[in-house]
């Protein structure tokens, strides 16, 4: 038994050594962003470009994947630029909605082999306040030039940015009702306010009159009217997105330069949605696996919540909703029925509930079960089994009183059909007494009318 433990344990040693050799003989390669972070004003553009590493390899062929954020990114220009790729198998293509970047192409034999190719620039305009992400996806592909196409992409970097607005050169602007420039808020009443000057610690009295605009562009503009000489503004029912208040004052005849600050509206709930659950049976007691998803059109999500409410019990303290991620594994759920609530939030609260039903049918009893199952009469349970006890030893008391009373009906009878027997035995001997003295009485009768012919003869002749 030890020798042979002892030959599977080398044998899988050697399988292991085996694999690892041939995946560091078929290679590594990476692919890399630069920059791969930095600061920028939001409304300027910015280069990215991709990079591969073939580490002593020879390629051919490479598929890039990217994601990035579109509510903070957007795409200028995927130019492939001084890229070393002679023929694109697949253009690339872009779509700042989804935030993804796809391209694909490659060079004759024998390939390339570099420790920095230059794949492709892509240019990047910094939308909105916040930090911008740009990632290359691991479904990236990089072929060795083998004849075989081997992929031996094994690493991918991710980038990560900081956009901000432009120093403000005019009034400070801040808001009551949307303190953070980078934070979501489902208040869709934004209440502005700005200072005379620079900021509240340096004002300048001479700045009279301001004018404002509040719009969607980071680099709108106030225009030269003056709009009034209050230092705040507000406005109400404003549509969900990112939006932009401008301000500048005016000093004597002259307009300032203009500040403008951020405000993140988000007053829609994510799209509905209906969880799924696995296994789709009735079992009870059965942990099950709930699968949940869904896009917030704005803000993004947050997170999801779970809160399961029986539906058949009335225990008068209500389930509370904790945070879980999809796939989330049930507690093991009892007979009944149950709501299963799933609430998704975004980054600005809104919250979407999705909900699904499960019934968990009792199983079938067993004989076991049927057997201590019963009914209840006047107050008292009695099991099946003492009932069909009952019912078999009261069947029993019957067929022995049928029997019983068959076989006395059988002597009864047998005594009667006797009597009979015997009653008809006396009538047939008083019957045939009977007959032999009727016939005895006929012939005595034929001899008396024979005598009496006999003297009648007699007499006639005696007169002749």
């Amino acid at each position: 038994m030890r020798g042979w433990a002892l030959k599977l344990f080398v044998s899988i040693c050697l399988i292991t050594l085996t694999s690892v050799t041939e995946v560091n003989a078929a290679g590594t390669a990476s692919l890399s962003l630069s920059p791969s972070q930095g600061a920028f004003i939001v409304g300027n553009s910015f280069d990215v470009s991709i990079f591969v590493n073939t580490n002593g390899n020879d390629i051919n062929t490479i598929e890039v994947n990217v994601k990035f954020s579109p509510d903070t990114l957007q795409i200028v220009s995927p130019s492939a630029g001084q890229s070393f790729i002679s023929v694109w198998i697949t253009q690339p293509t872009f779509s700042n909605e989804q935030g993804t970047i796809h391209f694909a192409g490659g060079l004759p034999s024998p390939g390339i082999n570099t420790t920095a190719g230059l794949v492709s620039t892509i240019t990047f305009r910094a939308k909105a306040p916040g930090t911008g992400t740009i990632e290359i996806l691991p479904n990236s592909k990089v072929l060795l030039n083998d004849g075989k196409g081997t992929n031996i992409l094994t690493s991918v970097t991710k980038g990560s940015y900081s956009l901000t607005l432009a120093a403000p050169g005019g009034p400070e602007i801040s808001s009551s009702t949307h303190p953070d420039q980078n934070a979501w808020y489902k208040n869709n009443n934004p209440v502005f306010s700005w200072t005379r000057g620079l900021s509240a610690a340096q004002p300048v009295e001479n700045m009279t009159e301001f004018s404002w605009w509040f719009d969607q562009d980071p680099r709108g503009y106030a225009d030269n009217k003056a709009d009034g000489t209050g230092l705040n503004a507000s406005y109400s029912d404003v549509q969900s997105g990112i939006w932009y208040f401008h301000v500048k004052g005016k000093i004597s005849d002259l307009w300032g330069q203009q500040s403008s600050y951020a405000v993140r509206i988000d007053n829609t709930p994510p799209a509905a949605f209906t969880p799924n659950i696995s296994p789709d049976g009735s079992k009870p007691n059965e942990r099950r696996i709930v699968s949940f998803t869904t896009t917030d059109q704005h803000s993004g999500l947050d997170h999801y919540e779970v809160k399961v409410l029986p539906l058949d019990e009335n225990t008068g303290a209500e389930p509370f909703f904790t945070e879980h991620t999809s796939p989330w594994l049930t507690t093991s759920l009892g007979i009944g029925r149950y709501q299963i609530i799933v609430r998704a939030f975004d980054k600005a609260g809104n919250w979407q509930d999705g909900t699904l039903t499960i019934t968990n049918e009792p199983p079938p009893p067993t004989l076991k079960e049927k057997f201590n199952q019963g009914i209840i009469v006047n107050g008292r349970f009695i099991a099946w089994w003492m009932i069909l006890t009952g019912s078999i030893i009261l069947l029993l008391l019957l067929l022995l009183i049928l029997i019983l009373w068959r076989r006395a009906h059988e002597d009864v009878s047998e005594q009667i059909q006797e009597t009979l027997e015997k009653a008809h035995e006396r009538l047939r001997r008083q019957h045939g007494k009977i007959a032999a003295e009727l016939k005895e009485e006929e012939e005595v009768k034929e001899v008396l009318s024979q005598e009496l012919k006999d003297l009648e003869k007699d007499d006639h002749d005696k007169g002749e």
